[in-house]
């Protein structure tokens, strides 16, 4: 099975980058919390620069 790698942003900032798995470590959050970042609810909820999101990368 072929590994998938994400960044995570703040705004225009990379906070991190890795699998899933290594990304929520690293921030001390749960996988679902990185899913729960690209729905349209959060995408309501904050605006800009304060707002997370995870990217693919391929």
């Amino acid at each position: 099975m072929k590994k998938v790698y994400y960044s995570l942003y703040k705004g225009d900032i990379e906070l991190a980058f890795g699998t899933k798995e290594e990304i929520a470590k690293k921030m001390g959050v749960k996988k679902r919390t990185l899913d729960f970042y690209n729905t349209p609810t959060y995408q309501k909820r904050g605006t800009g620069k304060k707002r997370r999101y995870l990217v693919e990368v391929d």
